[in-house]
């Protein structure tokens, strides 16, 4: 069975990423773009045909459409995927997924109750290296876990780039700190507490430009990130155990067409993994394969709602300690 899936806004991820990433996919077929940029959109119409909706409510009201992918600003993914998710679509959702923990919960509600898939795209969590890391945690080659270090930064895009607007939902937090904390979100459970945060606002934005992360578990496993978006690039993690640690320095941004090598030194002998994977392509398997499996929609709702509970508990801790 195939499905029918639109664009909400032709942003470049869109083009760049998601469009060859579902050319993959002969189950879900690309039936348009809406977008405020006619422009934008005749691109996608030259590049991949489908049509041009004349509006996003056009998309969401067509029964044609089983599915909405909406790249838009963060401070837009909530309305639009409420107003989806109540017209019965399936939805593929940017991170981050929403700006408040009320409205994770409440689309979960939505999406739980009508059956329908949603899924935020973090993508590296599809990723064959995850998996591989995963699996030396498991097998108890580094020993015990004792503390994960993960960054993700990247140097400054321009003012006119949403990161950097309040009323789109920018600031480092929501945009590139959420990989590192969904990282360790993955890997140290999901009884992850916030230690300590700290955010600096950018005066001439108004937003976090970047910021730092302490996490703890129950089983006494420490968690640390850095995040930025006028820094030098850094895509990062370290894992650190008793016998050993785990390196990956393309942990979030892995190219479909790169390898990637993840070192694992264990009593001063090093080796490494060399892995290649299509880690948007597998997310979009992900989202096809969660529309008749119970349990992968599931597994989606638990992860956009973890992210959006330490999401909301990071900047608790801040404007608890900080007025922000």
């Amino acid at each position: 069975m195939s499905i029918n899936i639109a664009i909400l806004g032709a942003a470049n991820i869109a083009l760049n990423r998601f469009m060859p990433a579902l050319k993959a996919i002969n189950s879900i077929n690309y039936l348009g773009v809406a977008s405020n940029s006619q422009n934008k959109a005749d691109t996608f119409k030259q590049m991949f045909g489908g049509r041009i909706f004349a509006s996003y409510d056009e998309v969401i009201n067509c029964a044609e459409v089983d599915a909405v992918y909406i790249p838009l600003p963060p401070s837009l993914h909530y309305v639009w995927a409420k107003k989806a998710l109540l017209n019965n679509k399936h939805v593929f959702l940017e991170k981050p997924s929403v700006l408040e923990k009320e409205h994770a919960f409440e689309l979960v509600d939505i999406a739980n109750k009508r059956g329908l898939v949603l899924v935020e795209n973090y993508m590296f969590e599809y990723h064959a290296q995850l998996t591989n890391i995963k699996s030396i945690i498991n097998e108890g080659s580094i020993g015990e876990l004792r503390f994960i270090n993960s960054q993700f930064s990247f140097p400054f895009r321009g003012a006119e780039d949403f990161r950097y607007s309040k009323s789109m939902g920018g600031g480092a937090l929501y945009d590139c700190g959420g990989y590192p904390i969904k990282l360790l979100s993955l890997l140290m459970g999901d009884n992850i507490q916030v230690e300590h945060s700290k955010l600096n606002i950018d005066e001439r934005f108004g937003v976090d430009t970047n910021g730092i992360v302490s996490l703890s578990n129950s089983n006494g496993v420490l968690g640390q990130v850095y995040f930025g978006m006028d820094d030098v690039y850094r895509c990062s993690v370290e894992i650190v155990g008793s016998k050993g640690r785990i390196v990956s320095n393309r942990i979030f941004t892995a190219p479909a067409d790169s390898d990637i090598s993840v070192e694992v030194t264990v009593n001063n002998e090093i080796s490494q993994h060399t892995l290649r994977d299509t880690q948007f392509t597998n997310i979009l398997e992900y989202f096809n394969q969660a529309i008749s499996q119970v349990s992968l929609r599931k597994h989606a709702y638990t992860g956009l709602l973890n992210q959006a509970t330490l999401i909301s508990q990071i900047k608790k801790y801040q404007e608890d300690h900080e007025n922000y």
